[in-house]
């Protein structure tokens, strides 16, 4: 196969101390056809200098300063200014295996449909020590497009993509911290999703981080994300309607179901395969989408439980006062 070149997409503000180490793991990379735009926000704590020792003297690239934006018109931004067609994020806390971008080109460039490819990925704490991660990323298109619906399923800083897919979308939003999932989102609607079952990139998670300060209230933004894109959650059904089916899924949810609620959810994913021009039951036979449906019909039997139980009790007191 070719190597088609590669642009990796930075943004920054403040990435001491973290920052060298990312770099180090950019210039091990053993793809060799790529350059790296950096995109400073503002840094007041040496991350400017620390760049310039790196780029383009050992790393091929460039360093845009001066202009200091949120992250999600700064990505934005960054998408604008790549000169390929393959663009990978990179954060400058996180590190990169060296065969990172080697195995994501060649994923890419054997699947075509693809619009967006993550990875697995290893979670590192501020001293780099490994954190668990039980429950490893979805890996299929069905799984991904269904699952996008209720959580961000793919790591941003793991990912590469069509420079020309995430144009045609609309680019990312400034919409911090879900700026990445409503852009899988939006991107699911004209292309297909991926996650290579490799760990190719470690994580950091820390206080400072973005995903650090969100992770208290993720959940709000999984609802923000579909709320802002309810036009869009299922084919042939209104925002409000989707809304409230997509909320019926929820593990925990107080909203009631109904055994129509269960043939809805069928239909929903029915129209939207056709919609995406796949087989009618592409989504329905996704472990995504069971788990679901189970969770939905697990709501429905405590109800009707429920309401048994309140009816036996009348029943019973109806009896009583007869007697």
């Amino acid at each position: 196969m070719s190597q088609p070149a590669v642009t990796l997409l930075m943004p920054v503000l403040n990435g001491m101390p973290f920052l060298p180490e990312t770099l180090e793991s950019i210039e091990r990379q053993d793809y060799k056809n790529w350059e790296i735009i950096v995109w400073d926000n503002g840094s007041t704590d040496g991350t400017l200098e620390e760049l310039h020792r790196w780029i383009p003297s050992r790393l091929p690239g460039r360093v845009i300063s001066g202009e200091p934006l949120k992250l999600g018109p700064s990505l934005a931004r960054l998408v604008e200014e790549a000169h390929s067609e393959l663009c990978a994020r990179i954060d400058a806390d996180d590190v990169m295996y060296p065969e990172r971008l080697r195995m994501q080109v060649a994923f890419m460039q054997e699947h075509p449909e693809v619009g967006v490819a993550g990875t697995e990925v290893e979670f590192i704490d501020t001293e780099g020590n490994v954190r668990p991660h039980s429950t490893p990323y979805a890996t299929q298109d069905a799984d991904l497009r269904w699952l996008v619906r209720w959580i961000n399923p793919i790591s941003h800083p793991s990912v590469m993509f069509r420079r020309n897919v995430v144009m045609q979308v609309g680019n990312y939003r400034d919409l911090k911290p879900f700026e990445d999932h409503d852009l899988w989102f939006r991107v699911g609607l004209v292309a297909e999703l991926a996650n290579l079952p490799q760990v190719l990139l470690k994580y950091r998670q820390h206080a400072k981080s973005t995903m650090g300060q969100a992770n208290s209230k993720y959940h709000t933004y999984f609802d923000s994300m579909a709320e802002l894109n309810a036009d869009d959650l299922f084919t042939g059904f209104s925002s409000q309607e989707a809304l409230r089916l997509r909320q019926k899924c929820i593990h925990g949810s107080e909203a009631k179901v109904t055994l129509g609620d269960l043939s809805s959810y069928r239909r929903a994913a029915t129209n939207t395969a056709l919609h995406l021009r796949k087989p009618k039951m592409y989504f329905r036979v996704t472990k995504s989408y069971k788990m679901f449906f189970k969770e939905m019909t697990r709501s429905y039997l405590l109800q009707y439980r429920a309401i048994n139980a309140v009816v036996t009790l009348r029943q019973r007191m109806l009896s009583k006062s007869r007697t």
